[in-house]
């Protein structure tokens, strides 16, 4: 049986921010041909947290291009340095955009048709240099094949692999909102209208979707200001507080991500004045709802909001409500189910001070390892 050739593909590793920036004609198009699609992936994404997050960040992205030149691979990593009992130094692989942002998702992007021939000359890079002691991926999704895909690039000569399941909620909305409202419990359908109901006796309600360029700062302070409120009331902070870096990106993202059509901000006004914020994004059919804020004085209005919200996504032809992050009771009530996926920790081979890590079952997400700069951090550059 005569066999086809195998396509000549070659890789190359970008250490610089002007290589990078030099990929962004072509990394979308690649992205849009591939498994690993989703907005954490976009050069968009990607630049704009190395714009906000970590400017220093020590690149390691490793793209693969056919023999016409085209590039039809590509894994975006960078490293870091993490502290093992505030002892021994470790560097290791990360993904680009992984914190401060609400990434998920991270995956190793290749052209639809070449995915094992690009995913084993990643491999090649991957092994070959050695400069890289661990590897942290957190919030793999496993109905992506984005697991397949890091494990053909990392493979099994490891000095350790551990896996934690990761969850995660989503739901497929339906083609009306009257068949969403069906799925819901009688319960929760006449708790949702005794809220909507109970605040029409005393207030004038409107529903705003951002669609303004002009307009989006104010809708950012709302909601820094919101869900600052939210969680003020229960003894913390929030995170906009806690890492301030988070709102430095999504000052920056939101606008560019407007100019794509991908933002989606929503508010629940009460008299004109905005009591509840809903902030995520539209890409690829799916809405992600990354983050909220309301006012806790105002009985159920982040809940009035979320239910409009996804009636204007029905209406939009939205075909699933993401709600990142793990799955959760609340969550359950409306209709989301449970996804996986997993959480890789992974140890170079033939690495002497690996061998602690492998005798113990540590996590970098523990005491025992300081994540260092810009998991843990605020960056001052």
């Amino acid at each position: 049986m005569h066999m086809p050739p195998k396509p000549e593909l070659t890789p190359e590793l970008i250490t610089s921010r002007s290589e990078f920036d030099c990929l962004a004609p072509e990394w979308n198009d690649l992205l849009q041909f591939s498994a690993a699609n989703s907005i954490f992936l976009t050069f968009e994404w990607l630049s704009t947290w190395l714009n906000t997050v970590y400017p220093q960040a020590k690149l390691f992205v490793i793209i693969v291009r056919d023999k016409r030149g085209k590039l039809v691979g590509a894994a975006p990593f960078y490293l870091t340095e993490f502290k093992l009992i505030k002892l021994i130094n470790y560097r290791y692989l990360r993904y680009i955009g992984d914190c401060h942002s609400g990434a998920e998702y991270p995956d190793i992007i290749a052209h639809t048709g070449l995915e094992e021939e690009c995913l084993a000359t990643i491999r090649e890079v991957i092994f070959n240099y050695r400069e890289w002691d661990c590897a942290w991926f957190p919030n793999i999704a496993g109905w992506t094949g984005s697991q397949k895909r890091f494990a053909q690039c990392f493979g099994e000569d490891l000095s350790f692999s551990r896996s934690r399941v990761a969850s995660f909620s989503s739901f497929l909305l339906p083609a009306s909102f009257e068949d969403y409202l069906a799925g819901l419990s009688r319960k929760r359908r006449s708790n949702l209208r005794y809220l909507e109901k109970n605040l029409l006796k005393t207030h004038a309600i409107s529903f705003e979707f951002c669609s303004r360029p002009e307009d989006v700062g104010e809708y950012l302070a709302q909601l820094f200001h919101l869900h600052g409120r939210r969680w003020r009331s229960e003894g913390q902070c929030g995170s906009f507080i806690k890492k301030p870096l988070m709102a430095d990106f999504y000052r920056q993202f939101a606008q560019l991500s407007l100019s794509h059509n991908w933002l989606g901000i929503f508010r629940l006004n009460l008299d004109n004045v905005a009591y509840a914020i809903q902030y995520g994004y539209i890409y690829n059919g799916v809405f992600h709802a990354l983050q909220e804020g309301f006012d806790p004085e105002v009985a159920g209005i982040g809940n009035i909001l979320r239910l409009k919200v996804m009636e204007w996504c029905i209406a939009n032809g939205i075909k699933e409500y993401d709600f990142l992050g793990e799955h959760s009771p609340h969550k359950e009530l409306w209709a989301s189910r449970e996804r996986s996926g997993s959480q890789l920790f992974l140890g170079a081979p033939r690495k002497v001070k690996n061998n602690l890590l492998a005798l113990h079952e540590i996590w970098p997400t523990g005491r025992l390892i300081d994540q260092g700069l810009p998991a843990d951090h605020a960056y001052n550059p």
